[in-house]
C-alpha cells in the first residue's frame, strides 16, 4: 500500500497490508473500524486507465464495438490522455489504435477448440478473444519495464545514457516494484490452467502476446533490438505475463455520471492500488466505482467493517453483491451485461459517490 503515498491527491481511511493466517494468501484490513458508506479509497483518475466504455446506447453491441471504430477510438483516447502512471503509455495507445497510421497491430485472436466428450455437434466451436487497445498498452509499458530494469537488471544510467527503453519514472518503477512478477515466472503460468477452456484462452494470450512483441520490436531502437534479440524466450515469457498481470487487474465498475439527468453507464478501469483488495463473491465489504464529479476512482464499505477485518470487493460485480439479505445497489441490469446501470438514490448519493465534506 505503499504506492497510495505516491499518488497526489488519494485518499484512504486507515489499512494494513497482511497475510491472511488461514491460507497466507496476502489481503488489505481495515486499521479501524468502518461503518457502511464510509470511504475506503480514492485514487484519482489521472492514475487510472478507462480499458473501456459502455453507455446505455452501446446496447446490444459487441464489446469490442467501442473501440473498433473510429468515433469510439477517439473517445478512447480522450479518456486515457494525461494519465500519468506510465509516461509512455499514450505513444503506445496511438501505436495500438485500430485507425493508427502505421502498421495495424491485430489485437484479436480465435481458435478451434475441441469438441467436449460425448458431443454430436460435427460443427467445431471457436474462441474468440480481443485485447482493449488500452491493454495492449499497459501491458507493453509494464513488461519493457520489467524486462529491461528487473529481467535484465540494466541500471538506470545505464538505460538513460543509451536510451534504451522507457526513461526511469519514479510512480511507474514503483508500481512496476509491487507486482508479483517472479512469482508467475517461477511457477509458469501454464500450471493455473486444468480445464479445456482455460487452456484454450491461454493459447489466445500467447498469441496476441506474440503480436505484442512484433510491435515491440518493430518500434525498437538498434540498442533496444540488440537486448530485446539475445533474450527472446524470456521477453516472451515477461510480455505474456504482463498481460495476465494487466487483465486480472482490471475491474468493471459503475461510472456515475456528473449530470442527474444523465443515466449512470459502466466502464472497465486499471486502478494503481485495487488491485490489493482480494475477491469475495459471498459478501464482500466494500463497492468500488467512478464518481465522474470528483474524477475518481471511489471504494466505499458496503456494510460494517470491524477493525482488523479485510475489505474486499467483488470482482464480477463491484458495485454491488452484498448478499442476499441486503439491499441491491442496483435496481436493473447488469455490469457484465453492459446493461444501463440504475442506482437508487440512497447509495447513489449517500454511499458511493465521493461527496467532499
Amino acid at each position: 500500500m505503499s504506492l497510495l503515498n505516491r499518488l497526489h491527491g488519494a485518499r484512504w481511511c486507515p489499512l494494513r497490508q497482511q497475510r491472511r493466517r488461514c491460507n497466507g494468501v496476502r489481503g488489505v484490513f481495515a486499521a479501524a473500524t468502518l461503518n457502511r458508506g464510509d470511504l475506503v479509497l480514492s485514487v484519482p483518475l489521472r492514475y487510472c486507465y478507462i480499458t473501456q466504455c459502455c453507455s446505455p446506447h452501446d446496447l446490444g453491441r459487441s464489446s469490442a464495438s467501442s473501440f473498433e471504430t473510429v468515433k469510439g477510438m477517439q473517445h478512447l483516447r480522450r479518456c486515457n490522455r494525461g494519465v500519468a502512471l506510465f509516461p509512455e503509455a499514450w505513444m503506445w495507445l496511438q501505436r495500438f489504435s485500430a485507425d493508427a497510421d502505421t502498421d495495424h497491430v491485430s489485437l484479436s485472436c480465435t481458435i478451434s477448440c475441441e469438441a467436449a466428450p460425448g458431443s454430436m455437434s460435427a460443427v467445431p466451436t471457436v474462441m474468440s478473444l480481443t485485447l482493449s487497445p488500452v491493454e495492449a498498452t499497459l501491458a507493453t509499458c509494464v513488461a519493457l519495464r520489467y524486462f529491461y530494469a528487473h529481467a535484465l537488471h540494466l541500471s538506470a544510467a545505464a538505460r538513460v545514457a543509451h536510451r534504451i527503453g522507457p526513461p526511469p519514472n519514479v510512480l511507474s518503477d514503483h508500481f512496476i516494484a509491487s507486482l508479483p512478477f517472479e512469482d508467475y515466472l517461477q511457477w509458469g503460468l501454464e500450471s493455473l490452467y486444468s480445464d479445456s477452456s482455460s487452456a484454450e484462452a491461454h493459447l489466445c494470450l500467447e498469441q496476441l502476446s506474440c503480436n505484442l512483441r512484433d510491435a515491440i520490436l518493430t518500434h525498437a531502437t538498434n540498442a533496444e533490438f540488440r537486448f530485446l534479440d539475445e533474450s527472446p524466450s524470456l521477453l516472451d515469457s515477461v510480455i505474456l505475463t504482463s498481460l495476465y498481470l494487466v487483465r486480472s487487474r482490471v475491474l468493471r465498475m459503475p461510472l456515475l455520471s456528473s449530470v442527474s439527468s444523465k443515466p449512470d453507464s459502466s466502464c472497465s478501469v486499471f486502478a494503481p492500488g485495487l488491485d490489493a483488495l482480494n475477491h469475495c463473491g459471498a459478501s464482500p465489504a466494500a463497492a468500488a466505482v467512478v464518481s465522474a464529479a470528483q474524477r475518481s476512482v471511489v471504494v466505499r464499505a458496503l456494510r460494517h467493517i470491524t477493525r482488523g477485518e479485510e475489505i474486499t470487493l467483488d470482482y464480477r460485480q463491484t458495485g454491488g453483491g452484498i448478499g442476499e439479505r441486503s439491499p441491491r445497489c442496483f435496481q436493473t441490469g447488469s455490469l457484465l451485461g453492459r446493461d444501463e446501470i440504475c442506482m437508487d438514490d440512497d447509495c447513489a448519493a449517500r454511499y458511493l459517490i465521493d461527496v467532499p465534506r
